[in-house]
């Protein structure tokens, strides 16, 4: 949404505010451009097109229910969420409903490590059951199957992937373990952002959140159209102090700002419980530590 600002007047001075203190937003000149989805913050209703309804499939927790809901909304999401919270169910959800979303001839691929294909395929079964129709496409025949094939939901592993792959009839892209971006400047890295652009729907998922190094947020941002450029993204928010392992430090008067334009398009999750979300496992016991002194024994004492 795009909106013309008055230079002289307070009341544009205070919606001028109000924009600032939006996740996402760009002033150039007098025009202020922010999504739509946070018209409502401005008294404005969203021109946003209608989206089908989501609905949910039995048997989720709260948190995977509304974590799909929430990436499905914003078409373009990442989830940093800790091993074993159940990623593979909010992308089995967020596939679904891009599949509906896109139409019968474009294609959803999910691209996932190798080892966890058969696992991903397994899950689908069990949740949905005969409505499952993910189909496995080996690396020989992805370039084909993007360029000719039918609409549905596809999955293959990164591997396959190189600069010949076109992005043909895709429609949707999703990143299972999308650590895999953090080589911006590798194979996988540069042709998961390029079959990525212009595309409406992309999600990313990893249980390797992002703090792990400052370059995955900025390849995640790329992916997910957050900002244009790696380089764009660490100059708005980061000084490069040489070269040491923690080189990028976050600007002091950039804190705020950092997080808010990262809660437009992603969430990290260790405990749903920090969100409001119902406790679903019982709390880790503490770590009663016991240190036993063993003495050495005479023929150790005489060596």
């Amino acid at each position: 949404m795009q909106m013309v600002l008055d230079l002289n007047s307070v009341d544009d001075y205070r919606t001028f505010l109000k924009i600032k203190a939006m996740p996402k937003y760009r002033i150039v000149g007098s025009v202020a451009e922010f999504p739509d989805e946070y018209a409502g913050q401005l008294g404005i209703k969203s021109t946003r097109r209608k989206q089908a309804k989501y609905e949910p499939i039995a048997g989720l927790f709260d948190y995977q229910r509304d974590i799909a809901a929430t990436a499905i909304r914003k078409q373009k999401y990442a989830v940093f969420a800790d091993c074993g919270l159940g990623k593979t169910n909010i992308m089995l959800e967020f596939a679904r409903h891009a599949a509906e979303s896109i139409g019968p001839d474009r294609i959803v691929l999910i691209v996932s490590p190798l080892m966890v294909i058969e696992q991903t395929i397994d899950e689908a079964q069990r949740w949905y059951g005969t409505d499952s129709s993910i189909q496995r496409i080996r690396a020989a025949d992805l370039a084909d199957t993007l360029a000719n094939g039918t609409g549905g939901i596809y999955i293959t592993n990164y591997d396959a992937l190189d600069e010949t792959i076109p992005q043909g009839k895709l429609g949707a892209l999703l990143l299972d373990e999308s650590s895999m971006l953090k080589s911006h400047y590798g194979k996988w890295g540069q042709t998961c952002i390029r079959l990525g652009k212009g595309l409406h729907w992309k999600l990313a998922l990893t249980g390797t959140p992002a703090p792990n190094d400052r370059i995955e947020y900025a390849n995640h941002a790329v992916f997910l159209d957050a900002f244009p450029t790696v380089n764009a993204f660490l100059a708005r928010y980061f000084i490069n102090r040489g070269q040491t392992d923690e080189r990028w430090e976050l600007k002091p008067h950039a804190l705020e700002p950092f997080y808010r334009h990262l809660s437009h398009w992603c969430i990290f999750l260790t405990n749903p419980a920090t969100y409001g979300w119902k406790d679903n496992t019982r709390t880790i016991p503490p770590i009663h530590v016991h240190i036993h002194d063993v003495p050495l024994t005479d023929e150790q004492d005489r060596k």
